[in-house]
């Protein structure tokens, strides 16, 4: 009898396309990471481990299946607990921006504290724009402005000091040599500022570099459950 290799599946998400080091996967649209009607609709829960992330206040969901993110902030684990890597992850969001508020043009919309001060950030503007990243206390702009306005997929990976940002399928920078990141046991926060104004769908992290087939198909799976519920992509 010949070995059979079966691919690893999440029950009720057989069709996603990469769970192998996976280690967080929070889904707006997804009743097994957040339910309105539940008594927990204040946490919104790590498909992976069932783990619960505390919003500070009742976040405002919509059944289309998003949070509005404006004025406030989520808790996440520390990364320690998570067991990330330092040395290779991937860091995949799904938002959409809703214009400025306060003049805030560029806000944290990620943030992993470590090095000194910094060790990852993801900053989205709340209209479109430039995205920046924080890498190991240092900050690195992204020369081509981004339709954060439109619903977009963001994937940052890290490898032993490469760094590729992604929208959609699409690689957009790459940034090589940049310092070795250092994660210290603070929690991973989104929203650290509450100034980012966007409907947020997903948070997703990998402890490994994902390369353009998985960002692909990754994208595409999202994209397709924003179509299923007749949301425009």
């Amino acid at each position: 009898i010949s070995d059979i290799k079966l691919e690893k599946t999440l029950p009720g998400l057989e069709s996603f396309p990469n769970i192998d080091d996976l280690i967080l996967f929070i889904d707006a649209n997804n009743m097994k990471s957040y339910n309105y009607h539940s008594s927990y609709k204040n946490y919104w829960v790590n498909i992976i481990n069932n783990s619960k992330f505390l919003w500070e206040k009742e976040p405002k969901w919509n059944n289309e299946g998003y949070f509005n993110t404006y004025n406030h902030k989520l808790s996440l684990l520390k990364p320690n607990n998570l067991k990330l890597n330092n040395n290779e992850f991937s860091i995949i969001l799904t938002a959409s921006c809703l214009g400025e508020i306060d003049n805030v043009k560029n806000s944290q919309s990620i943030y992993i504290s470590g090095n000194q001060k910094i060790a990852f950030g993801l900053n989205i503007p709340n209209k479109n724009g430039n995205l920046t990243i924080d890498i190991a206390d240092k900050k690195y702009l992204i020369e081509q402005s981004v339709l954060t306005e439109n619903k977009c997929v963001y994937t940052v990976t890290y490898k032993n000091g490469n760094l590729k940002i992604y929208i959609d399928e699409i690689l957009l920078k790459e940034f090589k040599y940049v310092p070795k990141v250092y994660f210290d046991n603070n929690e991973i926060i989104i929203n650290k500022y509450r100034t980012w104004n966007a409907k947020i769908y997903n948070f997703l992290i990998y402890n490994k570099e994902l390369d353009e087939k998985d960002i692909r198909y990754i994208s595409s799976y999202f994209k397709t459950n924003l179509l299923k519920n007749n949301l425009d992509p």
